[in-house]
């Protein structure tokens, strides 16, 4: 749980004069420090109390424990939210005196009784309506090198091959109904990720991330910037808009390039998640005949913490052949798989924490520790509420 502006705050609303106490633990983090903090409130009315204010400028700050505990004689039914450009639920339930909930970054929330034994509630009534598991197998080429990132969407396995975009430079949305994702089923609930698990032949970082958006028609030799009039993102950032919060944007390689060594010089103009045109990204490498499958992350400005849209990108050096694309995609997961062919699995112990918007384009991405084509299988669990 991360406050990332300095507009964004958490608040709990009371139903009730049953005495409330509440401690916010945080962690704030700046480019140079990382400083521990807490915030206290009692709450003896039936209100809406903010309990953890904004960040500084610059800092995000990282929610570590909320502790919610009812010291009064009645109940309470409690409500917390997050208060960014909307407010956003959390978490919202029924404390009867000497009842507590606890949300904590390794566990998520739990409540407890009044002799702090935790309270274990059936599916039925947490809310869930129905889950289900999608199996995964891909079967990849060579990666670039160590530490490129790899994304698996134009492979054959299941799902089938992603088709790139061919609508030219200013891009279009990117959503499943493309060919080429992890199927994502939506009712009327809201659904998320529960957990995943993956095995590859090789070690290294794997998960899931989301494409949001996509062009084509960059030229490969042209080294002034080239404008951008973009189409509007999905409205899949990490709060479900198109602004833009937690979204990377990355070149992608259809077709192997061949610039005869390593490009530091390029660079794009963006708007950031709060609105603001004019920043600029960087990358600090694009790789010497950057193969196919590769996608290089721009790092964002400073302070930026999402890219809402793209405006222009200057490569800088040729690229002399070959085929890329600007993409915009919001990283899901990830985790280790430490021994080639034992794999990991992640489950999420708060499941409410990884959101899945309809609509979503998830594939397979990875970090390799080296150069073997790489096969890759899993299952991702999902749930709706």
């Amino acid at each position: 749980m991360i406050l990332s502006s300095a507009t964004h705050t958490l608040n709990l609303t009371t139903s009730s004069t049953s005495e409330v106490d509440v401690t916010v633990s945080y962690l704030d983090i700046t480019s140079s420090s990382l400083t521990p903090a807490a915030q206290d409130s009692q709450i003896v009315t039936a209100t809406t109390t903010q309990i953890c204010d904004a960040p500084a400028a610059s800092t995000q700050r990282q929610i570590k424990v909320i502790t919610v505990i009812n010291t009064g004689t009645a109940s309470n039914s409690i409500t917390i939210v997050k208060t960014t450009s909307g407010v956003f639920t959390l978490y919202k339930t029924v404390l009867q005196a000497g009842q507590s909930a606890v949300y904590s970054i390794d566990g998520g929330w739990q409540r407890f009784d009044s002799n702090g034994t935790p309270i274990t509630e059936p599916a039925s009534k947490v809310g869930i309506q129905t889950g289900y598991s999608t199996y995964y197998l891909k079967t990849g080429t060579a990666p670039e090198a160590a530490g490129v990132p790899y994304l698996f969407a134009k492979d054959a396995g299941m799902p089938g091959a992603m088709t790139v975009s061919s609508v030219g430079i200013n891009g279009e949305s990117w959503s499943n109904a493309k060919a080429g994702c992890i199927p994502v089923t939506t009712g009327s609930g809201t659904l998320y990720l529960s957990s995943l698990s993956v095995t590859a032949n090789q070690t290294g970082m794997y998960g899931l991330l989301d494409i949001l958006w996509m062009n084509s028609g960059i030229n490969v030799t042209t080294l002034t910037a080239q404008a951008i009039t973009p189409a509007t993102a999905a409205a899949r950032d990490n709060n479900g808009t198109s602004n833009g919060l937690g979204v990377i944007p990355a070149i992608y390689v259809s077709a192997a390039t061949t610039n005869a060594g390593a490009i530091a010089n390029m660079t794009l103009s963006y708007t950031n998640q709060d609105g603001t045109a004019g920043r600029v990204a960087t990358m600090p490498s694009f790789p010497a005949t950057c193969v196919i499958g590769s996608i290089v992350l721009f790092n964002l400005a400073g302070g930026d913490n999402g890219c809402r849209s793209i405006e222009s990108v200057t490569l800088g050096t040729s690229l002399v052949t070959g085929t890329v694309h600007l993409v915009l995609v919001r990283p899901i997961v990830f985790g280790p798989v430490l021994i080639a062919n034992i794999g990991y699995c992640t489950s999420v112990s708060d499941y409410k924490s990884v959101k899945i918007f309809p609509n979503s384009f998830l594939t397979p991405w990875a970090i390799p520790t080296g150069t073997s084509a790489t096969t890759i299988s899993g299952v991702a669990n999902f749930v709706e509420v």
